[in-house]
């Protein structure tokens, strides 16, 4: 019996040190003791995100435009876009997205290829021909502004192991 009292002591104590999980990112929502880079939220502003990208060290230009906000960065040398979907200025989910020019080594084959060898992003030909690389971000369940700075972070090394992976791809 003591051990179960034991075990449920401890269950408690886990659950009260667990963060509070605020809806929005503001410091007022700053769980007591924690810090707001480790908040956990369900939603960001498009200057909250272009501020976290900039403490991540990458440039991020907020583009509003047919009531839809979009945020213009650059990785690994290329014009990066990460597409914020938000409900006014609510985003709860995020696009990171490269495109390269219709060229003749972007192929079904090269496509297929990189979906069966990568995670988290994905490729496809659009009907122009021209390659895109895409990867989502989705905050529902909650997310930390380390997880923004970790996918930017993620997508940067995709984008930037891209040309090197394709000419390896190419030539087998």
């Amino acid at each position: 019996m003591g051990a179960k009292v034991a075990l449920a002591v401890l269950a408690i104590a886990l659950l009260g040190a667990q963060p509070s999980f605020a809806q929005g990112a503001s410091s007022a929502n700053t769980p007591a003791g924690g810090s707001a880079a480790q908040q956990v939220v369900t939603e960001f502003t498009p200057d909250q995100v272009a501020a976290i990208l900039r403490d991540a060290g990458y440039r991020a230009e907020i583009v509003h435009e047919n009531e839809k906000y979009h945020i213009l960065t650059g990785m690994g040398g290329y014009k990066v876009v990460l597409y914020l979907y938000c409900k006014d200025t609510k985003c709860t989910s995020l696009d990171w997205d490269v495109s390269f020019t219709a060229a003749p080594k972007y192929t079904l084959t090269l496509v297929n290829k990189w979906n069966r060898e990568k995670r988290y992003t994905k490729a496809y030909i659009a009907n122009d021909g021209a390659f895109y690389l895409e990867y989502s971000l989705d905050f529902t369940g909650g997310v930390t502004k380390q997880t923004i700075s970790s996918s930017a972070s993620l997508f940067d090394s995709f984008v930037t192991s891209l040309d090197g992976w394709i000419n390896s791809a190419s030539s087998q």
